[in-house]
């Protein structure tokens, strides 16, 4: 009995088989009684995919497999592949439909197998997990038609040869060369569209993802979490979506860069990353991102960038001033930060690059100690109003500052004639303080300077600022917009108005 039944199923599946790889060459069109055309790579497929005729995917009648070519089919590839796919996913869910992307992941690669003559027979079913994550991934953001750059992607090179994947050691023979594994995928700004895939977990080696500056959407930290060996993860100018989860806290023990960005991220700031001792680099833009700077942070001892913009409002922990290797603080509040600047500040912490804390209430002086910021590129401070006092004559002595902005601060006091030796100076904003005295004809030495904002009134009307902008101002080759407020009206021209405050 058992055979005569494998016999009726033999015959069933060759009649089946016997009529799919006639073509049509009447109309086209496929019929109950005129198969469709054989595809002959799997681009075609995707675009069958992408128009959804209805002839083409009604159930009905209608089996995927009818426009596979014979070499795919023979040998039941396609169903064993699937099988031993499924057997190894790692709990993964897969969704075999014909247009989905693991299925569209499962033909390509038999495509590219069977358009490079590949030999290796039974071993041609077990699909390499690497490249079938890349590919639901290649599918699942658009890969096919949004991507800017596709090189490599889905043929039979190397996976380790594609645009944007690194592998920590690797030859590029082809599919059947031996590589190293997957560390890092990095595609930015190359016009990916769609969610993050479950199958990138799949990449048990990945270190780093970066992939800023795509429409990335969805959801991403169910699938963080899952990536336990990830160390970098770069999700800035994106689209993700939900709330910033704290779970990475505890499963993602490895992370030293993290890095999102989107309008559609909400919640809080987690208290729990303060944590992750080996986190490097902190960034975080999100408008709807809501409280405070959680005071756990100043844990964070490896920090060297913390970089936030969202509506995060209250306490600043000042001990975060005095993190040792902190080079990049940038916190774009949205809300109304206060807190207090450390008179000892620059003393211990020299490391500085940039300090970035506008519209901030954060009281205090600028301490002597910050001439020994040397590498200090930018220090802005706009309207901080509770800063006050005067610009101490060392800020001469930060030569690399490219960026100073106190403008709204409460600024007291005469400008040092040293900030003549800031020649990399190319931002000076220092409008709407206090200052006395005239300007130094030093000014006149910033020849990278572009943008000058000074208060000047009338001495008659008791403004203690006066004088004449240097006429050198006006020989910078580049131009240089000058910005001065004369009482109550804003001249903005160049060269002209180098001369027209003086009185």
């Amino acid at each position: 009995l058992g055979i005569t039944l494998l016999g009726i199923i033999i015959i069933t599946v060759l009649v089946i088989f016997s009529g799919i790889f006639v073509k049509d060459n009447s109309n086209g069109k496929p019929t109950m009684d005129n198969p469709v055309e054989i595809f002959d790579n799997w681009t075609q497929l995707v675009q069958a995919c992408n128009n959804q005729e209805e002839q083409y995917f009604n159930k009905d009648y209608f089996d995927l497999t009818t426009r596979l070519p014979k070499a795919i089919l023979e040998g039941a590839q396609l169903l064993r592949a699937k099988e031993n796919l499924l057997s190894s996913s790692r709990n993964t869910t897969i969704d075999l439909e014909p247009c989905t992307t693991q299925n569209l992941a499962i033909l390509s690669y038999l495509f590219t197998l069977s358009s490079n003559n590949d030999e290796r027979g039974e071993h041609a079913i077990f699909i390499d997990n690497d490249w079938y994550a890349l590919s639901v991934f290649f599918f699942e953001t658009s890969g096919y038609d949004m991507w800017k750059n596709t090189t490599n992607w889905l043929s039979s090179e190397n996976v380790c040869s594609w645009y944007g994947v690194q592998c920590d050691d690797s030859s590029s023979d082809g599919m059947n060369s031996t590589r190293g594994d997957i560390t890092k995928l990095d595609l930015f700004d190359n016009g990916l569209s769609g969610s993050l895939p479950s199958e990138l977990s799949l990449l048990s080696n990945l270190e780093q993802i970066h992939l800023r500056s795509n429409a990335i959407q969805g959801d991403v930290f169910p699938l963080l979490t899952k990536m336990t060996n990830l160390q970098e993860v770069g999700l800035f100018d994106t689209e993700i979506e939900g709330t910033f989860s704290a779970e990475i806290a505890t499963t993602m023990t490895q992370l030293t860069y993290l890095a999102l960005g989107s309008k559609k991220l909400y919640g809080y700031l987690p208290t729990e990353l303060g944590q992750m001792t080996s986190l490097e680099y902190l960034s975080c833009s999100a408008d709807a991102l809501e409280g405070t700077i959680p005071t756990e942070y100043v844990k964070l001892t490896k920090l060297k960038a913390l970089d936030l913009t969202a509506a995060i409002g209250g306490h600043f922990p000042p001990e975060i001033f005095l993190l040792s290797k902190l080079t990049h603080l940038r916190i774009f509040a949205k809300q109304v930060i206060h807190g207090t600047l450390p008179e000892d500040i620059f003393e211990s912490a020299t490391q500085f690059r940039d300090i970035q804390m506008p519209f901030s209430e954060i009281h205090g002086t600028i301490p002597s100690s910050i001439g020994n910021l040397s590498n200090l590129r930018s220090f802005i401070f706009p309207s901080s109003t509770s800063i006050g006092g005067s610009l101490p004559s060392e800020i001469g002595m930060c030569t690399n500052l490219q960026i100073l902005d106190l403008s709204q601060t409460g600024l007291a006091g005469s400008l040092p004639t040293e900030i003549g030796r800031l020649t990399k100076l190319e931002v000076l904003r220092l409008n709407e303080n206090q200052l006395s005295g005239t300007i130094p004809n030093e000014i006149g030495g910033l020849s990278n300077l572009r943008l000058l904002e000074l208060q000047l009134q009338d001495q008659v009307l008791g403004s203690p600022m006066h004088g004449t902008l240097p006429p050198s101002l006006c020989e910078i080759e580049t131009g240089i917009q000058v910005k001065l407020t004369c009482q109550t009206d804003l001249f903005d021209s160049c060269p002209g108005c180098c001369t027209c405050c003086a009185r």
